[in-house]
């Protein structure tokens, strides 16, 4: 059930596209009603077109700069949902992420994060412990490129999600009410050796049992497929 300022708001961008009408007087009692709404609740124009702008929280839960597979694994939400990200940072750790979108585009991008995340950290892991006889740096760097080519493996299988100019708009002007400074994400990279690349190869192979799915009217339990 909508709430009372969400039945305000509804009436108000009801009239608000009245007020297009190519009827004069029916487009000019309508901006008049708009007004006198927006005037009655204080609310102003841009408070109105934001309305339609979302944000939900997904959990991160890495270091300060996340490793570079899960960077493209939020790049990899953006694309397929037409949402922007932020990275939230607390007490030195990547905490949570925020997808910001409109209508329920957040909402599914968070779903699709956590249900990916899970499967990739738990994907990594395994893979982890098939390499008995190296050093630990070894260790992680071929266990990072395995799961950066199982992002990417994923993200060629999912058609991009586009914005429209206008709908890119009001996320921008979303984010600017929300955040007076944004830093660019710095993902921890490695240099890979000509020897990694067996990881590289692998990880793609384990990424093609996931598919990611968008559709409208749908079950959210719906919206991935994990064949493993």
């Amino acid at each position: 059930m909508k709430n009372a300022n969400e039945r305000i708001l509804e009436k108000i961008k009801k009239c608000l596209r009245l007020a297009a009408s190519s009827d004069g007087n029916e487009a000019a009692t309508a901006l008049r009603q708009a007004q006198a709404l927006m005037r009655e609740h204080q609310l102003d124009i841009n408070a109105v077109e934001l309305s339609d702008v979302d944000s939900v929280y997904a959990k991160a839960g890495w270091g300060q700069e996340p490793p570079m597979y899960f960077s493209n694994l939020v790049q990899l939400i953006q694309f397929a949902f037409g949402v922007d990200a932020v990275f939230h940072v607390k007490r030195g750790k990547t905490d949570e992420v925020e997808y910001i979108g409109l209508g329920s585009q957040a909402e599914l991008a968070a779903y699709a994060h956590d249900v990916l995340r899970r499967q990739l950290v738990r994907d990594r892991s395994d893979y982890l412990k098939t390499l008995k006889r190296f050093k630990r740096a070894n260790k992680t760097r071929r266990a990072d490129l395995f799961a950066e080519q199982w992002v990417r493996c994923v993200r060629d299988t999912v058609v991009a999600f586009a914005q429209t100019d206008e709908q890119k708009q009001l996320i921008s002007r979303y984010k600017k009410t929300r955040y007076d400074n944004l830093e660019a994400a710095n993902p921890r990279t490695h240099d890979y050796l000509e020897r990694d690349y067996g990881a590289a190869r692998a990880g793609y192979a384990a990424g093609r049992d996931v598919r990611l799915h968008r559709a409208a009217g749908y079950d959210q339990r719906d919206l991935l497929e994990c064949n493993v």
